[in-house]
């Protein structure tokens, strides 16, 4: 596994391009690219700083292992809303966003989020400039009638694609992925931070395999299980929660590899196997010197 962590700079994160390039697969095994950012900071200016659970997650991309070579383009909108849990007697209430925030389906706490556009007065500021900070404002809710009611952050997702394609295709799925959510607390203000720093992490996931993403700093769970062309990824940052399923194309299940044994059993096993070639934007001129993690595949 090769983790690429990338500055904070804010003009690099309005304006991202970069390249990775695969490595061949001759095992077989799922092996994807998964983009991830640092937690924002959430501060309750009416209480103490809290923690948002669930990783900041953007997207995953499958890799054809043949040395292809992709690259990935970020923008800069981070999106944040306010939503109701479904109700204990299963009425769904409808929550105001600045964007499609894409988590229908999500499990754990928030299984029963609805996101729609417009909805109760929930006092949104978006899009978050770049770094800066903004608020979000939660009305004053009556917790008996609600079962729980959340805050949440979500972003762009980023464009990848495959450059040994004739010309390159350029994929996303369109919208916005979640990137963390909190229980809010009635006729609270939430101060809110984004933290633009990525992550790419590339390497071969077993199912159940804990990996360390370094540029995020906790460990996170890939866990695999697949429907024909389809596989369903969720990712958790400890116990604090899980966002998933998340879908993506890759392999079919019969034709990879779940539990080989001949993977890599740690993150430094990874690197020293698998080879990566990056090539930064002139944003990231200064993380020249990650190139020299492993040799060229130019």
């Amino acid at each position: 596994m090769v983790t690429q962590s990338l500055s904070e700079d804010s003009a690099a994160f309005r304006s991202l391009k970069y390249r990775v390039a695969s490595p061949l697969n001759p095992t077989g095994s799922v092996q994807s690219y998964y983009v991830v950012c640092d937690v924002p900071k959430i501060t309750n200016l009416s209480d103490t700083s809290i923690k948002p659970f669930g990783v900041i997650y953007i997207a995953s991309v499958p890799i054809q292992g043949d040395g292809s070579t992709y690259t990935f383009t970020f923008g800069d909108d981070i999106f944040a809303c306010c939503g109701y849990q479904q109700l204990q007697d299963g009425t769904i209430v409808s929550t105001i966003d600045n964007a499609a925030m894409d988590l229908n389906g999500v499990q754990n706490n928030i299984a029963n989020m609805v996101i729609n556009n417009g909805g109760p007065g929930f006092a949104v500021s978006s899009p978050g400039a770049e770094s800066g900070t903004f608020e979000i404002i939660v009305p004053n809710y009556d917790s008996t009638k609600y079962h729980e009611v959340w805050c949440g952050l979500g972003m762009t997702k980023p464009l990848y694609s495959a450059l040994s394609d004739a010309g390159g295709t350029e994929n996303a799925v369109p919208g916005v992925r979640a990137c963390a959510c909190w229980q809010a607390q009635s006729a609270a203000k939430y101060q809110v931070t984004p933290m633009p720093r990525f992550s790419v992490v590339t390497g071969e996931f077993e199912v159940e395999q804990v990996i360390d993403i370094n540029g995020v700093g906790v460990d996170v769970k890939i866990d695999f299980s697949g429907q024909g062309n389809k596989v369903y990824a969720s990712v958790t940052q400890g116990n604090e929660g899980t966002f998933g399923p998340v879908t993506y194309s890759a392999s079919p299940p019969d034709e990879r590899s779940t539990n080989s044994g001949s993977s890599p059993e740690s993150a430094s096993e990874y690197k020293s196997i698998l080879g990566y070639d990056f090539e930064v934007d002139n944003f990231f001129q200064e993380l020249g010197a990650l190139e020299s993690m492993a040799p060229s595949v130019k």
